[in-house]
């Protein structure tokens, strides 16, 4: 009887114990996780969507690095996330392998010092100054102040967007120069502009602030107005990639969330203009 009893009491453990990995198993199958990485530009609205997307979607999670759009590009196509966040146009090989969704749209702002008389640049003038050529202000009618390039690192989808729309300018491409400053975040550009007096930089629109002079391009003033209708020079697309096979339910209902009014309005507020195809 006392063995009876025993075999009765283990019998008993054994199947809560299976009981419970089952129930462990299905959470862990109902708990979604999607991969996203890339554009540091795409940060702050990336976690504001984040925060929401899982508030209204428990069973999902998400995770997100911002380490430039070169790099999550390539983690996407090697299959190692699930989403790229990208500041840049994709090229015609990563196309191939690809499926995109314009998230938004941005502008990359030039910027110098609050005590720089220069208002106005051309693009050939940022290709010069860019390129080493043009070394000192005064050679564009400002002070006598050399001037310091602040650039982004080459993993960022903003320094691959200035490489193709300036230095490639007239289809005649040079290289940035390598007399520069190189930092890894928007944040760090601003703030080395705006203690260098002889600064000059790119910044998102997303993150633009009054301690630090815009410059209008080829007298064209940086606003929503000009964003929106494409006039001002350097209007660029914001996307988010997946790859065409590999692709799940949890990242199909991610990308149709950041479309929705609620979500565009969320990108706006953090000083974004909404996509193209969902402009409020």
């Amino acid at each position: 009887m006392k063995y009876f009893k025993n075999f009765l009491f283990f019998s008993f453990l054994l199947f809560f114990f299976l009981l419970l990995t089952s129930c462990n198993n299905n959470t862990q199958q109902n708990n979604k996780k999607i991969r996203i990485a890339g554009s540091t530009t795409l940060s702050s609205i990336t976690n504001v969507w984040k925060e929401l997307f899982e508030e209204e979607n428990p069973n999902i999670e998400i995770e997100y690095e911002g380490i430039g759009s070169n790099i999550g590009i390539k983690l996407l196509l090697d299959n190692k996330i699930d989403i790229a966040s990208i500041s840049r146009e994709l090229t015609k090989e990563e196309k191939k392998y690809t499926n995109n969704i314009e998230v938004g749209r941005d502008a990359l702002a030039i910027v110098v010092n609050k005590q720089n008389s220069i208002n106005n640049l051309s693009l050939n003038d940022l290709k010069n100054i860019f390129s080493g050529k043009i070394k000192n202000w005064k050679e564009l009618g400002g002070e006598n102040k050399v001037i310091q390039l602040v650039n982004l690192r080459k993993e960022a989808g903003s320094y691959t967007y200035i490489k193709d729309k300036i230095m490639c300018l007239d289809n005649k491409c040079e290289e940035i120069s390598s007399n520069a400053i190189i930092l890894t975040a928007n944040s760090d550009v601003k703030r080395s502009v705006e203690i260098i007096p002889g600064a000059i930089a790119y910044v998102s629109y997303g993150f633009l602030d009054d301690r630090i002079k815009i410059l209008s391009i080829d007298s064209i003033p940086l606003n929503k107005h000009n964003i929106e209708n494409s006039k001002y020079p350097l209007v660029r697309n914001l996307y988010y990639v997946k790859l065409k096979e590999n692709s799940s339910e949890s990242v199909d209902k991610f990308f149709k969330a950041v479309l929705s009014e609620k979500y565009q309005k969320l990108l706006l507020r953090e000083g974004f203009i909404p996509s193209s195809e969902t402009l409020l």
